[in-house]
């Protein structure tokens, strides 16, 4: 079959921008991870949070994400954090899945957090994504538990609800001893509302052998809580005092996160973020509606895109993201976010402050590597 100078020209000059298009996308974001909001609704009822309370929840749809077809950068994803909402209240959330997962080539993990109070959807989901991922994919669940009895009431607004979140924990438990791929933990939220009693919680989550993760309650839109009541978020003396003795504890108890924690008790005496952060860098969040934006806490931020007329790779490319990227640093309300949602990113690709942090603490690294053996 021959070809004229022309065609060979125009098939030369498209290779060439291409490769030019591959290596920009390189050069202004290395993208590794993408946190997506695949539905904002839920059926818990928490104090800290009033995503349930929306009254026209958005749901991700397979048609909002269509910038992400034959995405140069979106292949290259290794790490995919699913959220809410509740997501498992998705009305298809197994085919959602899987088309988020077949448009990538080296997938290295999906995770997700759930209230737990569905088991058995949860027990259907999770053998779903195992089935439909690669054997190199780690699948991570995490179940919010903050409180037990009355507290957990408290917080979360629903009779029993521990009981079947604690359920759930059990459920992922027995599909991970069948397939060491699935992984779970507990997430306990701390807030003043809790910090009396959450040692009280952590104790017991601990006998029943689960891998527990503190997290320091936020502040931002994303949960819809920024008029909150200042009693809710604001920490008396005694509870700092207290919030600092749990986290050495969860320190002690949990190697792996201490790190994290030593972060969290650096921010609470300076009163400014030690940890650093991969958002508007190595991870982007993509909403319940198409919208990507650099993060998903920062307030009035305008969505750099929609991916349903978008595709994800102009979007990097684009002016817009450029800009809202260089001033991401300047935003005030960074220094004081306690998120720890990208945690796994940062340690994975841009780890030079763990490493540091293990230089200064060698007998950490050794205790990580002794209990990684056992």
């Amino acid at each position: 079959m021959r070809i004229s100078i022309g065609e060979a020209w125009t098939a030369i000059l498209d290779s060439s921008i291409s490769r030019i298009r591959e290596d920009a996308i390189d050069h202004r974001l290395p993208l590794s991870s993408l946190l997506i909001e695949v539905t904002e609704r839920c059926n818990s009822r928490c104090v800290l949070c009033r995503t349930w309370a929306k009254k026209n929840p958005k749901e991700l749809m397979i048609e909002d994400l269509n910038g992400l077809e034959s995405s140069i950068a979106y292949s290259r994803i290794k790490r995919i954090y699913l959220t809410g909402g509740e997501p498992l209240l998705h009305r298809n959330l197994p085919e959602l899945t899987h088309y988020l997962i077949r448009n990538t080539q080296n997938l290295k993990l999906v995770s997700f957090p759930t209230n737990g109070l569905m088991p058995r959807r949860l027990d259907d989901y999770l053998h779903n994504l195992v089935n439909m991922t690669d054997i190199r994919t780690q699948i991570r669940v995490g179940v919010s538990i903050d409180g037990i009895g009355e507290d957990y009431e408290q917080l979360r607004g629903i009779a029993e609800g521990y009981i079947k979140a604690l359920e759930s924990l059990r459920l992922i438990k027995e599909i991970s001893r069948g397939n060491r791929r699935v992984s779970a933990s507990v997430l306990m939220l701390i807030s003043p509302l809790n910090i009396d009693n959450a040692r009280r919680t952590y104790e017991y989550l601990k006998s029943q052998s689960c891998d527990i993760t503190l997290t320091i309650a936020t502040i931002a839109p994303f949960f819809s809580n920024t008029d909150m009541d200042g009693n809710k978020t604001g920490y008396s003396q005694s509870q700092v005092k207290e919030l600092i003795n749990l986290l050495n504890q969860a320190s002690h108890d949990y190697p792996l996160h201490r790190y994290l924690y030593n972060s969290y008790k650096q921010q609470i005496i300076d009163r400014k973020r030690r940890l650093k952060c991969t958002f508007g860098r190595r991870t982007l969040y993509i909403a319940a509606d198409g919208g990507v934006y650099l993060c998903h806490y920062m307030p009035d931020q305008n969505p750099i895109g929609f991916l349903a007329t978008d595709t994800l790779d102009s979007i990097l490319t684009g002016y817009e993201f450029k800009a809202m990227r260089s001033a991401i640093d300047r935003n005030p309300y960074c220094s004081e976010c306690t998120s720890n949602c990208d945690t796994t990113t940062l340690l994975q690709e841009d780890g030079s402050d763990f490493i540091q942090y293990l230089i200064r603490h060698p007998m950490n690294l050794i205790e990580i590597i002794t209990r990684g053996m056992k």
